[in-house]
């Protein structure tokens, strides 16, 4: 009798144990089961800008009457490239240079837009001296359509923004629908300045670090809410040099579509690669015809783009108006509206006899009926809740590779009185 009972309590161990290593086995099938579903479900990294456009620093003088590669290649790809930046001596110079009025000309007739390039030196050179510099842009080249402002200090706060809010404020108050880009090379850390900007230059390397730095990722510590916004991809200018194959060049596009750059440029012209070689003011990668030029263009990513152009903006409490511009945020009053002359009493008289004609008329109408509609609701589609979707699945997974552990815990029960059932019967 002890003997039943011990073969039955070693039976009933071991039915146990195999079930213990069912409910292991299941707990593994489920857990690899969910992993395996949120990593084929789990959003992959992807583009973020719509479509990219090329925009051009062009820092290479046009020479006439010979074999101009640089300013020819320019023209081979305008349809791709509505805008280009031109500095014909740091700036404007102090005088209109005619090679560049024909160059420009013939940008101009192939929809090719020409900004002009000032510098500010990080905010810090005499800011009425930006402000003439600008003034004879627009006096020399009539049809400049912005200005490029370089060496921007990429810390901009404070009086480092007031000084780019009042300079973003006077080129759109002096120069109406003109284009305003801050050049800092590099992210922009903290987003005062983005409201005095249309566009921000805030990636210019190498290819290679370009490639191969964190830092330009959007999920930089550093990166803004700002730049991070698919809606500002138009914002935002990618610049990339010593580019060396076209291999390599889609990979840059590539790279500046998921950090929502949405104007790129990039040329086999080399650069600057040592801090040494960035303080070389003859190493300029932005001189020499790229070799690749033709084929940014053909990539399927580089469309025609436009500018946002925006508007004068306010300053804020602590900014002083440098210029007195006083731009407020106050919308244009909408004009009256016209008022119309008094009618004459023969008129009047006539009018309230066709009124009182079309007040009997309309009691012999039948009147509509007064029940008020409902208005019709749109249900939103929902989307699919993906936890609950992973959790179903992992379990049926977990369920078909346990080997019979789901009808175990379903027949627990019955084995459980089945054993005491045959150990009662062994005491009889």
């Amino acid at each position: 009798m002890q003997d039943v009972t011990d073969a039955a309590r070693a039976s009933t161990g071991v039915a146990m144990r195999w079930s213990m290593q069912q409910v292991r086995r299941a707990v593994l099938v489920f857990v690899a089961a969910v992993a395996v579903l949120g990593q084929l479900l789990a959003p992959q990294a992807s583009a973020i800008a719509p479509q990219q456009s090329i925009m051009m620093p062009a820092y290479s003088y046009p020479m006439q009457g010979g074999n101009n590669q640089y300013w020819n290649d320019m023209a081979n790809v305008s349809s791709k490239m509505p805008f280009a930046v031109v500095n014909p001596s740091s700036g404007p110079g102090t005088a209109v240079s005619s090679d560049y009025v024909k160059a420009l000309a013939r940008l101009d007739s192939l929809g090719v837009k020409y900004i002009g390039y000032v510098k500010h030196g990080r905010q810090t050179r005499n800011i009425a001296e930006v402000a003439a510099e600008i003034d004879r842009w627009y006096a020399l080249y009539p049809n400049v359509k912005g200005i490029f402002f370089d060496e921007a200090d990429n810390h901009s706060s404070g009086q480092k923004t007031c000084y780019l809010a009042n300079l973003y404020n006077y080129v759109k108050v002096k120069h109406p629908g003109s284009i305003v880009i801050h050049n800092a090379g590099t992210r922009f850390l903290g987003e005062s300045v983005m409201p005095y900007g249309d566009v921000f230059l805030n990636a210019e390397t190498s290819a290679a670090r370009y490639l191969s730095d964190s830092y330009y990722d959007l999920n930089h510590p550093t990166a803004t809410n700002f730049e991070k916004n698919p809606a500002n991809a138009y914002k935002m200018w990618h610049v990339i040099h010593s580019v060396g194959s076209n291999e390599q060049q889609a990979q840059v596009v590539a790279k500046a579509r998921e950090r929502n750059a949405g104007w790129v440029y990039t040329t086999s012209d080399r650069g600057p690669t040592t801090p040494a070689e960035e303080a070389d003011p003859n190493i300029n990668p932005y001189n020499d015809s790229s070799t690749l030029l033709g084929g940014l263009a053909g990539l399927g990513s580089i469309q025609r783009g436009n500018v946002p152009v925006g508007a004068a903006t306010p300053l804020t409490a602590d900014c002083a108006d440098t210029f007195g511009l006083k731009v407020t945020a106050q919308p244009a009053p909408a004009p009256a509206p016209a008022s119309k002359p008094a009618p004459k009493p023969e008129e009047k008289k006539k009018d309230d006899k066709d009124k009182k004609k079309d007040e009997k008329k309309d009691k012999k109408k039948p009147q509509p009926s007064k029940k008020r509609q409902q208005p019709t609701v749109r249900k939103q589609e929902e989307s699919p809740n993906w936890t609950v979707i992973i959790l179903i699945a992992g379990a049926v997974l977990a369920a078909a590779g346990s080997g019979g552990t789901w009808w175990w815990f379903v027949g627990r029960k019955r084995r459980q009185a089945k054993n005491r059932s045959r150990y009662d019967n062994t005491m009889i």
